[in-house]
């Protein structure tokens, strides 16, 4: 048992104190950095346990992924994940890439039961959400997706079916951003953030069709 990487000296307390003080510490470390080793029924993913969310005040908790050349993704872009939340009606954002500035990037969430999904290049992208959308209200495991071609369309997928779409204009790629990549609440800052699980995230640099969404949704990336 070590504590910051120094081994304790000289510790005699009660094996049963030790064991709950670990306990309580896992629990914690848990808790406070989230854990992309959660065991449940979508395999391995990351996830927030909502009771100790509300519990603590709703911090935020949020992963971080260095900026990379790989995700700007120019003129073609198709994000996409399994999420399961404990309420699609909220306004929540899962995972995406934007300064402050918000003329780069992109960002893919969920509100209203409708994806939310924003592309920037640098003008917004976005498919239009009236009234209530088709996502399940609550806990429920659903895989979003949006695809885009800066000569064609933005498309929002649920579960591979086709739920949306905007001809784009103007027809750029989208720019390049210089932000990491933010799983957990929106890029641009702390707010808007996820409860619940996310797992499969991907990030391609084409444009796939609903076929080949279908194709993989189910199938784990070597």
């Amino acid at each position: 048992f070590y504590v910051n990487d120094r081994k304790p000296q000289h510790i005699i307390v009660d094996k049963r104190k030790i064991v709950q003080k670990i306990l309580t510490g896992l629990i914690l470390i848990v808790f406070i950095s989230g854990n992309t080793d959660a065991q449940n029924s979508s395999g391995l993913c990351w996830y927030l346990d909502y009771d100790l969310w509300v519990e603590a005040e709703y911090p935020d908790i949020h992963g971080i992924v260095p900026n990379s050349p790989d995700f700007n993704t120019g003129n073609e872009l198709t994000m996409e994940c399994w999420v399961r939340s404990y309420t699609f009606g909220l306004n929540m954002k899962i995972f995406g890439m934007l300064s402050e500035n918000f003329n780069d990037g992109y960002v893919l969430g969920f509100e209203n039961l409708h994806p939310y999904s924003e592309i920037f290049n640098p003008d917004k992208q976005e498919v239009p959400r009236t009234g209530d959308g088709p996502i399940p209200q609550d806990s429920a495991w659903v895989h979003l997706a949006t695809t885009y071609s800066s000569t064609g369309q933005m498309i929002n997928y649920l579960n591979g079916e086709e739920i949306g779409s905007i001809t784009i204009f103007p027809q750029n790629p989208i720019s390049e951003s210089t932000e990491p990549f933010i799983i957990g609440r929106a890029p641009w800052g702390f707010s808007w953030a996820f409860n619940g699980d996310i797992d499969e995230i991907r990030i391609w640099d084409v444009e796939l069709s609903s076929d080949e969404i279908k194709a993989n949704m189910f199938k784990e990336l070597s």
